[in-house]
């Protein structure tokens, strides 16, 4: 019995192939064209062989689209054209200054470059406590215990505003849509400890450097996460409205920390008070280059984890910071480096004024897949059904397609590449917006598409 069921399992699963192996590439379009979740929305799709140089299948792929996340691709493309899969980003930390009779005259200066992971849950990123020990380390050494100064934070290496100009005010106040800075930490996020009781929700805890009050209205009903935070006129405090999953004890939701150069020198700060040096001021950020007002008496550099290691968590894990963390750096290397007819806000996909073509998104694909970098932009893709946040990708046909997915409201989008059974590479963008379906129907919709792309 058991032979038996195997042997049926096999047969229909050739069938299957078979019967997308018969169909022609324009029957798969029409197929995905006629399906009721894209009636009303507007497509741009293209398919193409990289390595005999032939587009296998398009549609209005020149239309400007919102990319949603697939626009991550882009910027990870564009990065390893840039730097090196092996590339880290620095931070940097100086005690200024001069000392006498125990005091130390001058600041102790945090300086970024622009790393990203620093404080992150990253495997090999630098933690706070890291530079803390450091730093305490030499003030002892040089026998200070008191400081006639402050910790500066210098978040100069990128420019203002630190928050994408295309982010909603839905997001910019949730860890997704945190700004970026030159110097960041833990994320640029912060959480929010919310207590389920019979009597209601209440705020359990919350992170008292980042935010002085949360005021909430949260409710516990259904299954999902649809609590939102938003800012308060009054810095120091933020709004939570909407629902958190229904049930008992502890949920946690995550905020966007408004300043987080500001919030890593007063955790600096702090932690050296309480490990007994004395400081006669308050610590501060400062947002264009710190003038050094004495001799740099000690500094260290702190660097984070290789590029390949970054695009993984852009790529599999879709995480914002990261990827508008890369955007800066390329616009700071290279500010034509964004396509003349590409309408871009951000390098994450979260701002839904971005617009850019799928023909125009595959070009930056095929361009390091013709470079020596090759192997690393393939390596740091999810992999369908298998990992990532494509797990409920195609899960019929597991493990065929090495892909990226995007939605924001009213849109799904993929890119990704596929080797063929010949050994060609096929790279292919399927963007989808103004839908009117949820999205689960509207993965479900792309499905032909992608199961013809997965059996090349």
């Amino acid at each position: 019995m058991k032979h038996h069921s195997t042997f049926l399992r096999i047969f229909f699963l050739l069938m299957t192939v078979s019967s997308v192996l018969s169909q022609t590439a324009d029957e798969f379009l029409k197929q995905t064209i006629d399906q009721k979740a894209f009636q009303a929305a507007e497509l741009g799709i293209i398919i193409k062989n990289f390595t005999t140089d032939e587009v296998i299948l398009h549609h209005q792929s020149k239309k400007l689209l919102t990319p949603a996340s697939i626009l991550k691709t882009m910027v990870s493309a564009r990065a390893l054209t840039f730097f090196s899969p092996n590339h880290t980003f620095a931070t940097r930390v100086y005690l200024i200054g001069s000392i006498s009779n125990s005091i130390f005259y001058g600041d102790i200066l945090l300086k970024g470059f622009g790393d990203m992971t620093l404080g992150s849950e990253m495997r090999s990123a630098v933690q706070a406590e890291q530079i803390i020990s450091d730093i305490y380390q030499q003030l002892k050494k040089l026998g200070v215990t008191c400081v006639f100064g402050q910790v500066v934070a210098d978040a100069s290496y990128f420019s203002l505003p630190g928050i994408p100009s295309g982010y909603i005010q839905e997001d910019v106040a949730n860890y997704y849509g945190a700004g970026i800075y030159g110097l960041n930490y833990q994320d640029n996020g912060y959480e929010i400890v919310f207590d389920r009781k019979k009597s209601g929700v209440g705020v359990l805890r919350y992170d008292s450097l980042a935010v002085n009050e949360v005021n909430s209205t949260v409710t516990a009903r259904g299954t999902s996460d649809q609590a939102y935070i938003y800012f308060s006129p009054n810095e120091s405090s933020v709004q939570v409205v909407g629902s958190i999953p229904a049930g008992k004890g502890p949920f946690v939701i995550k905020g966007a920390i408004r300043n987080p150069p500001f919030y890593l020198a007063k955790l600096v700060q702090k932690s050296l008070e309480n490990s007994g040096i004395e400081f006669q001021n308050a610590a501060r950020a400062v947002f264009s280059p710190y003038t050094v007002p004495g001799d740099v008496l000690w500094q260290k550099e702190f660097l984070s984890p290789p590029l390949k290691d970054i695009l993984i968590q852009v790529m599999h894990k879709s995480n914002n910071v990261y990827a508008e963390a890369l955007h800066r750096h390329l616009l700071k290397l290279d500010e034509s480096y964004v396509f003349k007819r590409a309408i871009l806000d951000d390098g994450s996909g979260l701002s839904p004024t971005n617009r850019i073509s799928a023909e125009n998104l595959l070009q930056e694909m095929e361009s390091v897949l013709n470079s020596s970098n090759k192997d690393s932009f393939m390596s740091v893709f999810p992999v369908n059904a298998v990992s990532g946040n494509v797990r409920s990708v195609l899960k019929s046909n597991p493990g065929k397609l090495h892909i990226k997915s995007g939605s924001i409201g009213g849109v799904r989008a993929y890119a990704g590449i596929r080797r063929t059974k010949e050994g060609n590479i096929v790279g292919f963008v399927l963007m989808a917006n103004e839908l009117q379906s949820k999205g689960s129907s509207a993965r479900k919709a792309w499905e032909p598409l992608l199961s013809y792309i997965a059996n090349l």
